[in-house]
């Protein structure tokens, strides 16, 4: 049976050609108080969707493209190269900002909502310190200096109960993020700004490292999730929620959960975690497990699910490089797995460990070696 084409009023249909036409004339960038972007902008009313370059909607605008989902900077940029073949402008600072963003997190193998697994917890929180390092820097609008009193970025809220986090790294990560934030955006800031001294730069360099410092919030729960129901409560959008070492409370969640389903608190902070705004909140965590890693190996890897691992949008295995392998050879530390996921009931045993089909799907995912510099992640293109 054939599916009939869909129905819509002349009313709604003149709506939508009008919106589109009006598109195809207006400059899709509008620039408070800049007099390059006063062409068409009488004809800006509710309706049309011209993207306004304020603090809240670029730092909104860093979060989803820090989280790959293009989708508006994409539909952007192709308004934006429309309406320059149109209007036969160069529009350079409206390239300049949306040259700005930074697409991804960085890390090749970290993408969305990521669950990080592995034996070494040292290696798994220096990956979530750089993480937070990158959205952090990534999320802020300081280095586009649009107006003196606008500044800030994405917030980021750290649960911790292990005391992993090292606070000179964590600087150290986010100096060298800012950074490279400052670089990306100085065509921006060449074309937009008339004067702007070196002087002036580093002051505002170290005044956005310190505005980041203090948009981030370290959380040393004694439970990580009925501490973390309080925290989710209290939280600013757009923001990134790391929790590491879900693993810390697996035993005492355990306990809980035989003497009365719900007691732990895990699935009330997994609904809660639920009801956020996917657009505007991502989540990252650390589970540190036990077992045999090695994937020539038939011995299984051990976990305890507790539902997180469901909210979670890509799962990756972190283990140490096999002496003589090619990956040793080439200088790398590490090999990540890029496994869709690793907690597939289908292929758990009852015991809730990784049966040997799930090692064979290890054995499929991509894997990327890498090494941890100074600088942040050295990574080599999944094989």
């Amino acid at each position: 049976m054939m599916e009939s084409s869909p129905r819509e009023t002349a009313l709604s249909w003149l709506q939508r050609v009008r919106i589109n036409k009006r598109r195809l004339t207006q400059n899709p960038i509008v620039f408070a108080n800049n007099e390059s972007n006063t062409d068409h902008q009488d004809s800006h009313t509710e309706e049309s969707d011209q993207f306004q370059v304020n603090t809240v909607n670029m730092i909104q605008l860093a979060h989803e493209t820090f989280t790959n989902n293009t989708v508006n900077l994409l539909d952007i940029q192709m308004r934006l190269e429309r309406y320059k073949r149109t209007k036969h402008l160069p529009l350079h600072l409206e390239s300049n900002l949306l040259s700005s963003f930074s697409i991804g997190t960085q890390i090749d193998f970290l993408n969305g909502n990521v669950e990080i697994q592995s034996k070494l917890p040292s290696v798994a929180t220096e990956l979530l310190m750089i993480l937070v390092a990158n959205y952090a820097a990534s999320t802020s609008v300081s280095c586009l200096k649009l107006q003196e009193s606008q500044s800030g970025g994405g917030h980021v809220y750290i649960l911790d109960p292990e005391y992993r986090f090292h606070p000179f790294q964590l600087e150290n990560y986010i100096r060298i993020a800012v950074y490279k934030r400052w670089n990306q955006s100085e065509p921006f800031r060449k074309e937009y700004l008339n004067e702007y001294s070196s002087i002036e730069e580093e002051r505002d360099i170290e005044k956005d490292i310190q505005g980041i410092l203090h948009r981030i919030h370290i959380l040393h729960p004694s439970n990580i999730h009925q501490d973390g129901i309080a925290l989710l409560e209290q939280i600013e959008e757009p923001c990134m929620i790391v929790m590491n070492d879900l693993s810390s409370f697996q035993n005492v969640n355990r306990m809980y959960e035989s003497l009365g389903k719900g007691l732990s608190g895990v699935h009330d902070f997994i609904r809660q975690l639920k009801r956020l705004n996917s657009d505007k909140v991502c989540v990252v965590g650390a589970r540190y497990i036990t077992g045999d890693m090695d994937l020539d190996s038939s011995h299984t890897l051990s976990y305890y699910q507790d539902g997180l691992e469901k909210l979670m949008t890509q799962s990756v295995a972190i283990m140490e490089t096999l002496v003589d392998s090619p990956e040793y050879h080439e200088g790398y530390d590490y090999v990540a797995l890029n496994v869709k996921s690793l907690h597939s009931n289908s292929d758990t045993d009852a015991s809730g460990s990784m049966t040997n089909r799930r090692m064979e799907n290890l054995v499929q995912g991509k894997m990327y070696p890498f090494s941890i510099t100074s600088n942040g992640v050295k990574c080599k293109v999944g094989l």
